[in-house]
């Protein structure tokens, strides 16, 4: 996972239940964030500027400003389900990658007899280049 890949789910919905697609923006989702800034500000301007103002403020008629809670309450979910394919999605392609931890399931390096992420020993696994290597210095054959 190189470069921090793996997004917050929750940090993503934070950012956008405060503004619509600040959220995905964290995710580099870069159409996702100007579309959903253009559905509220397109709602926002459908509804009228005296529901933005109650938005803004809090206060006020909620079923004025509610097609704005509902375009808020989109983008936030949106955010956090990209944020959670996005990173089953990483760890997908990391696990195919090489070996993986069995102890904190991230990738190993294959390098390592060890995880460098949590110090687990791996050991050899069977029938990797490792133990062919060493079986035949041995002079013996695998059974």
């Amino acid at each position: 996972m190189n470069q921090r890949t793996v997004k917050r789910p929750l940090l993503a919905a934070l950012l956008s239940s405060l503004v619509a697609g600040l959220g995905q923006l964290y995710l580099r989702r870069w159409k996702r964030a100007f579309a959903w800034a253009a559905v509220f500000l397109g709602v926002g301007s459908l509804s009228g500027p005296d529901a933005v103002a109650m938005y803004l403020q809090g206060a006020g008629d909620f079923w004025s400003a509610a097609p704005l809670f509902v375009v808020t309450l989109l983008a936030t979910l949106d955010a956090y389900v990209v944020a959670r394919v996005q990173n089953r999605a990483s760890k997908r392609s990391e696990s195919r990658d090489g070996r993986v931890c069995p102890n904190c399931r991230r990738a190993a390096d294959p390098s390592l007899e060890f995880c460098q992420w949590c110090a687990t020993e791996l050991g050899s696994v069977p029938g990797s280049e490792a133990e062919v290597d060493a079986d035949a210095a041995e002079g013996g054959t695998r059974t």
